[in-house]
């Protein structure tokens, strides 16, 4: 019996930059923008929580580590990401790291959304692993509306 539902298929591999990526650009207005765009400080947490990442197995250094980042704009495609009104008028970003497929949002509902469509794979679930019980939260969170 599959855990979550008929239409549940477990993935083959964990998630990569490349399903990160086209999950962004095939649901959403996404402009690309270099990492420059945003603050110092940003650069700097991000390759912080790259560095000290479950995944970053073999270790690697912050130096190593790449991102690519998008500017999702108010748009009526991303008007889904903007409906609470604290999100003010600023763009919501999502940042991705290519070597590990982490990700980095400022907008919660859309981290919730990436964590339930990336899935989980048959042995995140017979493990019970971290990325199982991210996804589990995820589809609770999202349910009550808690993002």
């Amino acid at each position: 019996m599959e855990p979550f539902g008929p239409d549940f298929r477990f993935r083959e591999a964990p998630p990569a930059f490349a399903d990160y990526q086209r999950f962004i650009l095939e649901h959403y207005d996404a402009e690309e923008v270099p990492i420059s765009a945003f603050s110092h400080s940003l650069d700097r947490m991000l390759r912080f929580n790259c560095f000290h990442s479950v995944d970053n197995r073999p270790r690697r250094s912050m130096d190593d580590f790449v991102f690519t980042a998008y500017l999702l704009p108010r748009t009526p495609r991303n008007e889904e990401l903007y409906e609470r009104p604290w999100n003010g008028k600023k763009p919501h970003y999502v940042v991705l790291e290519q070597l590990l497929g982490v990700v980095d949002t400022s907008c919660a509902k859309l981290s919730l959304l990436m964590h339930i469509a990336m899935g989980i794979t048959r042995e995140d679930y017979e493990s019970k692993s971290l990325r199982y019980k991210i996804h589990l939260r995820s589809v609770e969170a999202l349910e009550k509306g808690e993002y």
